[in-house]
């Protein structure tokens, strides 16, 4: 009977000892290592913790917490000095009255469960510099209104912005590549969203439950759309809204000389693109190829009985060139020339698969300055 009385007393000294840790009084600061060359300092008059030094912080965990982890409740600003290059997995985990902080721009990675819980943070600016956020890094930050992703974070880590119930505007910019699985699940406000050229993926359930998503702009055709952006399951809630498309985002321009009729242009960029797609819809009929005099492919754009285009490769210096002649301009027609595959070699193309190099290509016209008024 003793010794279970004493192992209930033990208990309730334990608890109560958790406890006194856990709620530090409103007058108590603090001071420590946070990183091999950080240190925090915490005023508890003014709420402000202040993170110093040089280097990455320490990562914890549910089984190591950062010490300021023990009077959260009072932290509600943080700031940095110095040249702090990472923010530590669970660094700021459930610190609910935080709402000013600002992510230096040295910043290069975000944890796992950096800030997830932190429901009093209004707003949250990534630097261009960040090249990884972690999963669940923003989970149910439920007081987030508005991100914005750089093109330097190729991939979006899963649950990443879980249950942010207030977003309402995601901007991805260029440069960004892959969205994991649930990335934006259960963002009940989520209406706009802006997805990049670059993005080649969407996981499943990335944008579940997102009921409230009206607008999608995609900085890419509506084809690029359709072939290059793989969409797994789970995901109707953006697929249901209305997606608006860039139709000049796969369009290059090339001034043209139309004394020559000629343009040159680098063949890193354009050659691939003529002599794939030409030569494959060419291959099924769907473009007549033919020769000139020096066996230069000479190809019918428009597939109607007249050759309108020939390449010249030729090499100045180390870049290796294209010479592109337009031999009949007035099948083009007007001032701006656009380079357009005829809708059967189109449809073909896109039934083979081959659309990488679908690209459209304008030749601008120089304005004459003695003939063009403006």
């Amino acid at each position: 009977m003793k010794k279970r009385l004493l192992s209930s007393l033990l208990v309730v000294c334990l608890l109560v000892s958790a406890f006194a840790v856990l709620s530090l009084p409103a007058s108590a600061d603090s001071s420590g290592q946070c990183g091999d060359d950080l240190y925090y300092s915490f005023k508890s008059a003014s709420g402000k913790l202040t993170i110093s030094g040089t280097g990455d912080m320490y990562d914890y965990s549910n089984d190591k917490w950062p010490t300021w982890r023990f009077f959260s409740n009072l932290v509600t600003s943080v700031s940095f000095e110095g040249k702090i290059t990472s923010i530590g997995d669970y660094a700021f985990y459930q610190c609910g009255s935080i709402t000013d902080f600002v992510i230096p721009n040295t910043v290069k990675t975000i944890g796992d469960f950096a800030f997830a819980y932190c429901g009093s943070l209004p707003s949250v600016t990534i630097p261009d510099g960040v090249e990884y956020i972690g999963s669940a890094a923003f989970y149910e930050c439920s007081s987030l209104k508005q991100i914005v992703v750089p093109g330097s974070v190729n991939y979006l880590s899963p649950d990443v912005f879980n249950q942010c119930t207030a977003l309402k505007i995601v901007k991805l910019t260029e440069g960004v590549k892959s969205i994991d699985y649930r990335a934006f699940k259960d963002c009940a406000s989520l209406t706009t969203v802006f997805l990049p050229h670059t993005l080649k993926s969407i996981d499943s359930h990335a944008f579940e439950n997102d009921f409230n998503i009206t607008d999608v702009f995609y900085n890419g055709t509506e084809r690029e759309w359709n072939i290059y952006v793989r969409i797994e399951n789970d995901n109707d809630p953006l697929l249901s809204a209305k997606i608006r498309f860039n139709p000049d985002s796969s369009i290059d321009e090339y001034a043209i000389d139309l004394s020559t009729g000629e343009c040159v242009i680098p063949t890193s960029e354009y050659l691939a693109y003529l002599a794939f797609t030409l030569a494959a819809a060419e291959n099924d009929g769907k473009i007549t190829e033919g020769k000139d005099s020096d066996f230069n492919p000479i190809y019918d754009v428009q597939n109607d009985g007249s050759y309108d285009i020939k390449l010249v490769a030729e090499y100045t210096g180390s870049e290796p060139k294209t010479r592109i002649t337009l031999l009949d301009t007035n099948s083009f027609g007007g001032k701006d020339y656009e380079f357009v595959l005829s809708e059967a070699a189109e449809k073909w193309l896109l039934d083979q698969s081959n659309t990488l190099y679908t690209r459209k290509i304008r030749f601008i016209v120089p304005k004459n300055p003695f003939t063009d008024v403006p």
